[in-house]
């Protein structure tokens, strides 16, 4: 969970603070400059088809039941629209999935927190007027929610980190592997990046036990209106090269 970045750089919590959320012309290019490729890489790769269809199994991924899990569990259960709790769900059997193809070492219980609770922002309850980075709000109704739990001020950051920082479109292992995997795993749900990387069992697997119950429209349709709600936002951004083309294209049928 560790973080080898500049702690202003674009998507963490300390820039956030800073401005907001707001990007500013020069911001824009320079998070493009860093993430357009990597991020599209996936993606394309799906287009062509290719992966390495690694054959992860269900019972090879842990599900802890701490109480760390429970209080994220009751919180996203309580205020989630159907797409967006099975997304998030999926979203941690995904970012697993991924994790054990990737030979990484991670902490199942903080992944799966910050899976099940990253989009909090895009629930009624937690949208707020005054914050203009969706992403950021998912964030802090996070580390509020958790400091229910037993986790202590270090780790709630690092929750926050990883949350805030999964809509820049890619995060780098160097910005700690659970964000890095939240990040991969969102980008695998919504747009289909590196579809083929997972053994399509797995997938049919995850699909039949959490169904996607429409999450296309919905987020397509979410993020158009963060774009004119917060034409600044890294939602906007993201919006404005090419998002809703790509969930339109991603390989799930709905």
């Amino acid at each position: 969970m560790g973080y080898g970045m500049n702690r202003n750089e674009i998507g963490t919590m300390s820039w956030f603070r800073e401005c907001g959320g707001n990007l500013t012309v020069k911001s824009k290019l320079s998070l493009l400059s860093k993430v357009l490729v990597p991020s599209m890489s996936g993606f394309l790769k799906t287009r062509a088809r290719l992966g390495e269809k690694k054959n992860i199994t269900l019972e090879k991924i842990p599900f802890p039941d701490s109480a760390a899990v429970k209080i994220a569990l009751e919180e996203i259960e309580s205020c989630a629209s159907a797409s967006v709790l099975q997304h998030s769900y999926r979203t941690y059997f995904w970012g697993a999935g991924l994790g054990h193809a990737d030979n990484l070492k991670f902490d199942s219980e903080f992944l799966l927190v910050s899976c099940l609770l990253h989009d909090l922002g895009m629930t009624q309850k937690h949208r707020n007027g005054n914050c203009s980075c969706f992403a950021a709000n998912s964030a802090v109704a996070a580390a509020k929610a958790m400091k229910r739990s037993d986790w202590g001020s270090d780790k709630l950051e690092s929750l926050s980190e990883a949350i805030c920082l999964h809509m820049n479109g890619h995060v780098d292992l160097s910005q700690g592997t659970e964000a890095h995997l939240l990040q991969q795993a969102a980008a695998y749900d919504i747009v289909g990046s590196r579809y083929y990387d997972l053994h399509s069992k797995y997938r049919e697997t995850i699909l039949h036990k959490h169904p996607r119950e429409n999450i296309n429209r919905d987020f397509a349709k979410f993020i158009a209106n963060e774009k004119r709600l917060n034409p600044n936002s890294r939602a906007a951004l993201m919006h404005n090269v090419g998002l809703p083309l790509m969930v339109k294209l991603n390989p799930y049928s709905e």
